[in-house]
């Protein structure tokens, strides 16, 4: 814990290593080996570090999250789906992961799948910028620029100092030329940045 406070993250590896020789029947050291594999960005590391904490505490819904970060770190967005889907099953309440596979399946441009991941994680959190931001940038790539403006309306008013939700809706207004109102939307954002 010392290394890693400090971010010397290969010695608290080697720490973590030489713990799991020690007790190789604590998930928390193997999850905990993963999270360094993944700071150092070895990601297939991690992978297998998390599979290793999985195998031993099958019901921890984080590990899978964890997990589903790891696998779309590497992008290998199919076994980030099925991660993310078992913590989703685990915990049916955290909005993160619901977000997260909303951010996996617009990778494969699968819009249903999207605005069904949306939905549910503002169900759970209605102030998630992120599942806003991942909606709007589905809509966005379908070309439904009415839907956008009108879902990007709504968005920048509940999170008004969100740039890129702004800068979505002002390229939408200019996609259905209405410069006048992409122009504001830019000014809004031009005024917003520090000097």
């Amino acid at each position: 814990k010392q290394y890693v406070a400090v971010g010397d993250w290969r010695n608290a590896l080697s720490i973590y290593r030489q713990a799991a020789v020690l007790d190789n029947s604590n998930p928390k050291i193997f999850s905990g080996m993963a999270y360094l594999y993944a700071s150092l960005g070895d990601f297939p590391a991690a992978a297998n570090a998390y599979q290793q904490a999985i195998t031993l505490a099958p019901d921890n819904a984080d590990f899978y999250g964890a997990l589903g970060y790891t696998f779309a770190q590497m992008g290998d967005n199919s076994n980030a789906i099925n991660a993310y889907q078992k913590a989703v099953t685990l915990q049916p309440n955290n909005a993160d992961n619901f977000t997260a596979l909303g951010v996996l399946f617009l990778r494969n441009g699968d819009f249903l799948q999207v605005e069904r991941y949306y939905q549910r994680a503002i169900a759970i959190d209605p102030k998630n910028e992120t599942a806003y931001d991942m909606m709007a940038t589905s809509l966005y790539q379908q070309n439904k620029n009415i839907e956008a403006i009108t879902f990007l309306e709504d968005a920048v008013v509940k999170f008004p100092h969100n740039t890129d939700l702004r800068l979505k809706l002002a390229t939408a207004y200019f996609k259905q030329e209405k410069s006048a109102q992409g122009l504001e939307q830019l000014k809004i954002l031009e005024a917003s940045q520090p000097n």
